[in-house]
């Protein structure tokens, strides 16, 4: 058993007194002048006072109907798959009674005469939501002022389907 201890120091002491040897940095260099392409001009020297213009005659006629294509775009965006858009809304109450969500739209037409609250409802919950506003920011006002009639009122994102036709759309919010 000692002999095993002797060994073990004797082995230890000789590897850590033995010299660290370092691996030699070389630096990397590597010519890639075969594979750049050579630029120069060789029989025909490009005049460079005189700009090139290309004309190519117009396939289709041209019209001044910006109007008439932003229309048929906003209407083919609309139409597209992804017709989503999201949305924010002020959730005033999310809870199971439908007494209490009715309560609850009451007292906001009361307090806050300009929104309009809606219900909605997806089995097994009931929500009380206010105003659809483009973004977080837009909706913290109205938020602040719920608030502090309403303790547990969120800031919720919605995804609300866009309008199928440009016709359809609405003028103002």
């Amino acid at each position: 058993m000692k002999t095993r201890i002797y060994i073990t120091a004797l082995m230890s002491l000789l590897f850590a007194c033995s010299p660290k040897t370092a691996v030699k940095q070389t630096s990397y260099h590597e010519s890639l002048a075969g594979y750049v392409p050579d630029y120069s001009q060789e029989a025909g020297e490009i005049d460079r006072r005189q700009p090139v213009i290309a004309q190519t005659p117009a396939e289709h006629p041209v019209s001044d109907d910006s109007e008439g294509l932003a229309k048929q775009y906003a209407s083919f965006k609309a139409r597209s798959e992804n017709s989503y858009s999201t949305m924010y809304s002020i959730q005033a109450y999310s809870g199971t009674s439908r007494e209490k969500a009715r309560s609850i739209r009451a007292t906001i037409l009361r307090q806050f005469p300009g929104l309009m609250p809606k219900i909605e409802w997806r089995q097994p919950v009931y929500r009380v939501k206010v105003g659809q506003y483009y973004n977080r920011l837009e909706a913290y006002s109205t938020f602040r002022e719920l608030k502090r009639s309403f303790p547990t009122t969120l800031i919720v994102p919605d995804k609300v389907i866009l309008a199928k036709e440009i016709d359809d759309w609405p003028q103002e919010r």
